[in-house]
């Protein structure tokens, strides 16, 4: 069952009990907040804002072609200098896990 066919489920089945948030937290095991919040956008703007609005980092896209040669060339280098970092980050982490694991072993 998706996202919102459960928060619409949810939902329903708080109005049709007469707001008995209690008994639909018992049922479906979620948070008042998020059934609270979710009803009151419900009977605000109907179905359509119960659409899951997911937060976090945006993938922006740069259309290449559209930019100079200075401009791509900048873009091309900072794609690479985050490549680099990561690939040094996980170097890191390797060099972390393999200590702990020979502190481990000498145990």
């Amino acid at each position: 069952m998706s996202c919102i066919r459960v928060r619409i489920e949810i939902v329903t089945f708080v109005l049709e009990n007469e707001m008995d948030y209690k008994s639909a937290i018992s049922k479906y095991c979620v948070k008042y907040q998020s059934i609270y919040s979710w009803t009151k956008r419900y009977l605000s703007n109907g179905n359509e804002d119960l659409k899951d609005n997911k937060r976090g980092p945006k993938n922006y896209s740069v259309n290449l072609d559209s930019l100079s040669e200075i401009e791509r060339l900048k873009h091309e280098l900072e794609v690479e200098r985050k490549k680099r970092e990561f690939a040094e980050l996980k170097v890191e982490v390797l060099k972390k896990k393999q200590d702990i694991e020979e502190k481990l072993y000498r145990k």
